[in-house]
C-alpha cells in the first residue's frame, strides 16, 4: 500500500495519471520506490508452484500427494492471473478520457516552459548581455527560479472532471471486491490442501501454513530489516542436532510471533489501498498521510521482531555460530549498509596483483587491517540510524510529493521547504564515503599507476569523469545551438 504518492501515482500524475490508476488496479509498478513491493504482491498468488518442494519438504508429501498438490496450485495460479487480466481491461476501458486530459495538461505544460525560456533568451538580446557570461547564468537561476514557482502555482494536478471522479470509483471498487476475492481463493486452495493430508501430516500443517505466509509476506516489505527470514537463515547454518534443539523454542517463539505481526502488517496494507484511492478523490493530503503512518508503525514492527530475535538467537548459540547468524540476518536485511564497498572491492583486487614487494603488501594490509575496523563502526551507526530514520525519510518525501501533487504551490512549498534539513542517515553515509576515499587514496600511494589503474577505484573514477566529460560537452553543444539562434539573420 503506503506510497501514495509513488503508488498511487506511480509515474507522478502528470505523467500519466491513467497508467498509474492501472497499476493500482493490480498491474505493476514502474517507479521502484516505497510501495512497489506490497502493491506487486496484490498482484501475485500468495501461493505458486516454486512452493511445492517446501511442501514435499515439511509434509512429506508421497508423489500422488505432490501431484494433487500441483494441480491444484497451477489451477489456483490461472485463476489468479485471469482474474488480474480482467480487471486491467475494466480499469483501462474507463481511462481514456482521463488519459487524454493528463496529455493535455502536459503539452500546456512543456508549451508555457518553452514560451518562458523564449522570453528570458529574449530578455537576454536586449540587454546585450552574453550568453555564458557569469551574468547571464544568474539570470538564467533566477528566472529558472521564477519558473518553478509559476509551474507549482497550479491550484491542483489531479484533473477535477466526471470521468476522472468515474475512474477512481471504478478503480476502487476493483481493488476492494479483489481484495476480498483473492483472500477466498486463497482460504479455499489451503483447505483442498489440507483435505489431502493424512492425519501424521496435519500436525505440521499450521506451521506450515505459517511458514507460506512468511515466504510471501516478506518479499512484500518495505523497511530494511523487516524483511528478513530468521528461520531461513537458521537453516543456511546447517547446524547439528543439539544446537538446533537449544534454539528450538525461541525459533518456534519468532515465528509465531513474526507470523501475528505479518498479519496485522497485511491487513492495514488492504485497508489502505482502498483508503488511500479515495484520498485521489478528495484530496485530503492530512487522511491520507495518517494511512501511511498506520502502515509504517506496523512494519516496524516487524522489523523490531527480526531484530530481536536476531540477538536473542545469536546468543543461544556458541559465539563463532551466533556471529555468524547476526552477521547473515544483517547483511539480508540492511543490505544498503552492508554492500561491498569500492574501498572493499579495491584491495581484495589489489591482493591479487602480480610483483607487489613485501613492504608494499604489508602497508596494504595495515590499510585494509584499518579500513575494516573504521568500516564496521560506521556500519553499526548506519544500521542504527537506519532504525531511527528510514521511515522518518519516507514519511517526509511521501508528504511533500502530496503536497506538490495535490495542494498547490504554497501548501508544497512549505512541505519542501520543512523537509530540506540535513538527513542524519545521508549524512552517515557521505562521512563514511568519505573515510573510502582516504583508504582507497592510501593505496594509491603505495601502487604503481599502472596498477592501481587495473583495480576497482581507478575504474569507478574513471567512469565518473568520462560521464562529466559528456555532460560538459552536451552543455557545450546546447550553448554553441542556442548562441547561434540567438544571432540575428543577415
Amino acid at each position: 500500500m503506503t506510497r501514495m504518492w509513488t503508488r498511487c501515482f506511480d509515474h507522478c500524475v502528470i505523467f500519466g495519471l491513467a497508467a498509474v490508476l492501472v497499476a493500482i488496479a493490480v498491474t505493476q509498478t514502474a517507479s521502484g520506490q516505497f510501495g512497489r513491493s506490497s502493491l506487486r504482491a496484490l498482484a501475485e498468488p500468495d501461493i505458486m508452484r516454486r512452493d511445492v518442494p517446501y511442501l514435499v519438504d515439511q509434509l512429506d508429501l508421497d508423489r500422488t500427494q505432490r501431484v494433487l498438490f500441483e494441480t491444484m496450485i497451477d489451477e489456483y495460479e490461472r485463476t489468479i492471473h485471469s482474474r488480474i487480466n480482467e480487471l486491467q481491461s475494466q480499469v483501462m476501458q474507463n481511462s481514456s478520457a482521463v488519459m487524454g486530459q493528463v496529455r493535455e495538461r502536459r503539452r500546456e505544460l512543456r508549451t508555457h516552459a518553452r514560451e518562458r525560456m523564449e522570453q528570458v533568451r529574449e530578455e537576454l538580446r536586449e540587454a546585450g548581455i552574453e550568453r555564458g557570461s557569469s551574468e547571464a547564468r544568474e539570470i538564467m537561476r533566477e528566472r529558472m527560479a521564477e519558473m518553478r514557482d509559476e509551474m507549482m502555482d497550479v491550484e491542483q494536478l489531479l484533473p477535477d472532471t466526471p470521468e476522472f471522479h468515474n475512474l477512481v470509483d471504478t478503480i476502487e471498487d476493483a481493488v476492494d471486491s479483489w481484495q476480498r476475492e483473492k483472500r477466498q481463493l486463497r482460504e479455499e486452495l489451503l483447505t483442498d490442501l489440507e483435505l489431502q493430508l493424512a492425519d501424521h501430516q496435519l500436525e505440521n500443517w499450521q506451521d506450515v501454513r505459517r511458514g507460506l505466509r512468511r515466504e510471501h509476506a516478506l518479499s512484500a516489505s518495505e523497511l530494511s530489516g523487516e524483511g528478513v527470514d530468521l528461520v531461513r537463515i537458521v537453516d543456511s547454518l546447517d547446524l547439528d542436532d543439539s544446537f538446533r534443539r537449544s534454539i528450538a523454542s525461541t525459533l518456534q517463539e519468532y515465528q509465531v510471533t513474526l507470523h501475528e505481526a505479518l498479519q496485522s502488517r497485511d491487513e492495514q496494507v488492504e485497508r489502505g489501498r482502498v483508503e488511500l484511492i479515495d484520498v485521489l478523490r478528495t484530496q485530503d493530503v492530512e487522511r491520507g498521510m495518517e494511512l501511511i503512518e498506520r502502515e509504517l508503525r506496523r512494519r516496524e514492527a516487524v522489523r523490531d521482531i527480526n531484530d530481536t530475535y536476531r540477538e536473542l538467537l545469536a546468543r543461544e548459540l556458541p559465539d563463532e555460530l551466533g556471529e555468524k547468524l547476526r552477521q547473515s540476518a544483517l547483511e539480508s536485511g540492511y543490505e544498503r549498509v552492508f554492500n561491498p564497498t569500492i574501498a572493499q572491492r579495491t584491495f581484495m583486487e589489489a591482493r591479487r596483483l602480480d610483483d607487489l614487494s613485501e613492504d608494499v603488501i604489508e602497508q596494504m594490509k595495515a590499510f585494509e587491517q584499518e579500513y575494516r575496523a573504521e568500516l564496521n563502526r560506521r556500519n553499526e551507526r548506519l544500521v542504527r540510524l537506519t532504525r531511527e530514520h528510514e521511515a522518518e525519510q519516507i514519511r517526509d518525501n511521501i508528504e511533500r510529493m502530496a503536497g506538490m501533487l495535490i495542494s498547490g504551490s504554497r501548501r508544497a512549498a512549505n512541505r519542501l521547504n520543512r523537509g530540506r534539513g540535513d538527513n542524519p542517515l545521508e549524512s552517515a553515509y557521505r562521512e563514511r564515503r568519505e573515510i573510502e576515499r582516504r583508504y582507497v587514496s592510501m593505496l594509491e600511494d603505495v601502487l604503481t599507476e599502472d596498477q592501481f589503474a587495473s583495480l576497482p577505484a581507478a575504474q569507478q573514477r574513471a567512469e565518473r569523469e568520462e560521464r562529466a566529460q559528456r555532460m560538459r560537452e552536451r552543455g557545450r553543444r546546447i550553448r554553441n545551438r542556442d548562441r547561434e539562434r540567438d544571432q540575428p539573420s543577415n
